[in-house]
């Protein structure tokens, strides 16, 4: 049966859970929109795709986000209540720091298996999407949507130089084309009234069809140039080899990185078992950073965690890169900070105990 202690804790942990984590989404997801913004206004991708970018890169970010989210989220509120006096009256009712930890124990390992599945599953899933349209844009948005009224642009071949006079923004129709080609042993100019982006579906070849127009082809110092007019004209601008999607390691499905003896795919693997870890250990870490004395402010305590989670945080990193250099052995993988971590945190709770400190005082005490 549930107690109104757990729920007492369960309930605010929740509530300072969803407080943090809704804060750091916005701050991370604003700068994600600042950059997409930033992407938009110089023609990189199109204004159409930055809400789907945003919503994939909120689910890349959210299993990051938890173990901290939950992480400041205890030492609110277990802080808090040292500071209020709670745990002394606790204390006093024969209420351990252990039956107080229960609860939180309690919202942490149903989170733990929240971030797993989010990591495991859903964050690979929303990387790969993001590479798709990133890749998309890059190859389509930068050819045209980049362009420039009134400069000369260059293909992504470099075979071909066209100037465009007017562009609609809206339907990307451009008007006053003119075009300088090299392709396939032959040159020629081009002057078109309209011009439009086309995509061949089969081959992914991207090309500039020119509607109403003519066409000028010839060898330079020789007269036999041939002049020609036409309704439509296609000149190619991508091959259509560079729009295939990079597969980077963080859109790997999980299966395959498990079934993956390579040493870079193991790492990935271990990393996104590390995060589901990280909530697991960040209870024990809160345990002796929640500690307040009565009146003492909030503050300062969610500093020095935030600082003890920035200082984790990069030994992850460098676990990691440890695990790919060879530094440590391949077995080790990264469990080995959160278990190192978890046993500093234990040793220190089984000195603190009041066994442990009668004994010290007794060693100070002089002969």
């Amino acid at each position: 049966m549930i107690s109104i202690l757990d729920r007492h804790i369960f309930f605010n942990l929740l509530k300072a859970l969803l407080a943090v984590f809704l804060v750091l989404s916005l701050i991370i997801d604003g700068l994600s929109f600042i950059q997409y913004l930033e992407r938009v206004i110089n023609g990189k991708i199109n204004a159409d795709v930055v809400l789907s970018l945003l919503g994939y890169e909120a689910l890349r970010s959210t299993p990051r986000l938890i173990p901290p989210s939950f992480f400041l989220a205890i030492l609110y509120v277990i802080g808090g209540m040292y500071r209020d006096s709670e745990m002394v009256a606790l204390h006093s009712c024969a209420v351990s720091s252990a039956r107080v930890y229960r609860s939180v124990v309690a919202l942490a390992l149903p989170l733990a298996g929240l971030t797993a599945w989010l990591t495991m599953s859903i964050a690979p899933w929303a990387s790969g999407e993001i590479s798709t349209i990133r890749m998309d844009q890059k190859t389509a948005a930068v050819e045209l949507l980049g362009i420039s009224e009134g400069q000369f642009n260059a293909s992504n071949l470099g075979d071909t130089v066209f100037y465009v006079k007017e562009m609609d923004s809206d339907s990307h129709l451009m008007k006053g084309l003119f075009v300088y080609y090299n392709q396939q042993g032959k040159s020629g100019i081009i002057a078109a009234e309209e011009g439009y982006h086309y995509r061949d579906g089969t081959t992914d070849g991207r090309y500039l069809v020119l509607t109403q127009g003519h066409r000028y082809e010839g060898k330079p110092g020789e007269a036999n140039y041939s002049v020609a007019s036409f309704d439509k004209y296609a000149l190619r601008i991508s091959s259509g080899d560079e729009g295939h999607v990079s597969t980077s390691r963080s859109s790997l499905p999980t299966s395959l990185l498990i079934a993956s003896d390579q040493i870079k795919l193991q790492a990935e693997l271990q990393e996104r078992i590390s995060i589901a870890l990280l909530v697991l250990v960040m209870v024990l870490l809160s345990i002796p950073l929640s500690r307040s004395l009565p009146r003492q402010g909030p503050h300062g305590r969610i500093i020095l965690g935030f600082f003890v989670y920035f200082f984790y945080f990069n030994l992850e990193a460098l676990s990691k890169g440890w695990m790919v250099d060879g530094l440590t052995l391949p077995w080790m993988g990264m469990w080995w900070l959160h278990l190192l971590v978890a046993l500093l945190v234990l040793l220190y709770l089984i000195l603190d105990r009041p066994l442990f400190r009668r004994w010290k005082r007794q060693l100070r005490r002089p002969a």
